[in-house]
């Protein structure tokens, strides 16, 4: 399935993770996922969510600059040793570059490249855009 990943750019400091995620929340917006990295002074964090509009709009209204904004697949992968190697070098053999992954809950994957339709094709899923 397809989905919507957010990602903003925010102070590395306490608190600032849990004012986005409030903020989406109040919006009434569904976290489906995230994930979030310090790197020096700097925090980074996407959001797979349920309504992109409102989540930008939730982002934006606590001064955030949607950095990035793009529709990824989100695939249940079986939970089994070695099985995130296979999926990755199905896309590696198809010449894809991931632009982003994450697991999202049990053995849901997300996986964002510049080619859905390709990426879909690789893993052997339908391609079924995100409303």
């Amino acid at each position: 399935m397809r989905a919507w990943n957010l990602s903003v750019a925010l102070p590395n400091r306490p608190g600032e993770l849990a004012k986005l995620a409030t903020a989406l929340g109040d919006a009434k917006v569904d976290i489906e996922g995230f994930f979030a990295v310090d790197i020096e002074d700097r925090a980074f964090a996407s959001f797979l969510v349920s309504d992109r509009t409102a989540a930008r709009g939730a982002l934006e209204r606590l001064g955030h600059r949607v950095e990035r904004e793009m529709e990824v697949v989100v695939e249940a992968l079986s939970d089994e040793t070695g099985e995130l190697g296979r999926a990755t070098q199905l896309i590696a053999d198809a010449g894809i570059n991931l632009t982003v992954s994450y697991v999202v809950g049990g053995s849901r994957v997300v996986f964002g490249a510049d080619d859905l339709p390709a990426l879909e094709r690789a893993l052997g899923v339908k391609e079924i855009a995100a409303t």
